[in-house]
């Protein structure tokens, strides 16, 4: 394990996830001020989702080809032209609703080509051994990123003209970029042997391993059920606390504490977080948080609640993640890992969409009550039909 690699790497990164932050918080307030409009605030940020769930598939078959070191290079490259563009269309007056939408389209689709290129590197830095504490660390930067990204775009959006905010922006992928041409990374090269002549082909790792694709189901599921926070929470926080904006904030800020309380103690005891069980508990403490919270007052035990939330949500996504990365090898490890980007991430839109429709339905307690029993439904389907063995480890390969 090359330590100076993974420092020039982390630091690196650290400028660029700051970047993606501030890119999504100025990207919703200019749709907002371009449209006056939520429904189109929702097709721009669809636009910029889209391309995780359309391309992944074939993102994961070039990536099997390609050096990763060379994509991410390209990608850090590219977000930085974009976030140029952003600036100047804004600097010349010349941003409307159409440019907005093609840019977040774009800018989408390099996101999606950068989250599973990252994973990758990370295995060929840290190693399968430390794979977990890699994709913690991974996330200790992400949930900090969440928070200094938004703030860094707020003091653009109050004290200054958003302009130059995504020329800053365009500097933080410079930043990353730098860090990255510094990085040596082993093994950066696919084996000619290793390449799939016919593309896009599933990984064998699917064919091969059923419990991969099992737990690839979970993931699903969650990535469609329980990530719609962004939806249900700032309803939620208007019902509790009359006041959606502050309360939506707290319930935000309790979410990263968990989160970044998670990433640490995996990072420091990564071999709790190896059992096979943990896959389908962590989704069910989910599942059961959400039953609890309508009946919750405000206050400490909605908060206690939410960063329980947070702390499942890194925990699943870390031991799920890991899991799949490690049933693969070489060329099929990329395609794990765009596979695993696009059930997670690429349906977030639709299970937005879905917790939406169920609001104005169901109202806020029956929505969670019922995204609650469906989940675990599923999951004691799940476990009655192909639960894995308690004591398992992870990515033990046969």
């Amino acid at each position: 394990m090359n330590r100076r690699a993974i420092v020039f790497y982390i630091v690196g990164q650290a400028f660029a996830v700051v970047g993606v932050w501030m890119h999504l918080t100025m990207l919703s307030t200019l749709a907002l001020r371009i449209s006056e409009s939520p429904l189109w605030l929702g097709v721009t940020l669809a636009a910029y989702s889209l391309p995780t769930l359309l391309f992944s598939w074939f993102i994961g078959a070039m990536l099997a080809r390609l050096p990763a070191k060379t994509v991410l290079i390209w990608t850090q490259a590219a977000n930085a032209i974009m976030m140029l563009a952003y600036a100047l269309l804004l600097a010349l007056d010349l941003m409307a609703l159409e440019p907005l939408l093609i840019l977040a389209f774009l800018t989408g689709t390099i996101y999606a080509i950068d989250l599973p290129c990252k994973q990758i590197i990370l295995t060929r830095l840290f190693g399968d051994e430390r794979l977990m504490q890699a994709i913690a660390l991974n996330s200790i930067v992400f949930n900090s990123a969440r928070i200094a990204g938004p703030l860094l775009a707020s003091l653009f959006m109050v004290l200054a003209e958003l302009s130059w905010g995504f020329a800053v922006n365009a500097l933080l992928f410079v930043i990353g970029l730098v860090g990255l041409l510094s990085v040596s990374l082993p093994s950066d090269h696919i084996r000619p042997a290793t390449i799939i002549r016919h593309e896009p082909k599933a990984p064998a790792a699917l064919h091969s391993r059923p419990q991969v694709m099992r737990v690839l189901l979970i993931v699903f599921v969650f990535g469609m059920l329980l990530m719609n926070y962004n939806t249900l929470l700032p309803v939620f926080a208007g019902e509790q606390a009359g006041n959606s904006d502050i309360g939506y904030s707290r319930l935000l800020a309790a979410m990263g504490g968990g989160s970044l309380l998670a990433a640490v103690l995996i990072v420091i005891r990564s071999g709790w977080f190896q059992r096979v069980w943990l896959i389908p508990l962590l989704p069910a403490l989910i599942a059961v948080i959400y039953a609890a919270l309508p009946s919750m007052s405000r206050g400490l035990p909605v908060v206690l609640l939410l960063g329980l939330y947070g702390f499942c949500l890194t925990g699943f996504i870390t031991v799920s993640n890991s899991a799949v990365l490690r049933a693969g090898e070489g060329g099929d490890r990329a395609r794990l890992a765009s596979v695993y980007n696009m059930l997670l991430n690429g349906f977030v839109p639709l299970g937005n969409m879905l917790a939406g429709i169920l609001l104005h339905y169901l109202g806020v307690s029956g929505t969670f009550y019922l995204i609650s029993a469906s989940v675990l439904l599923f999951l004691a389907v799940w476990l009655a039909s192909n639960g894995l063995r308690g004591g398992e480890h992870f990515g033990r390969r046969h």
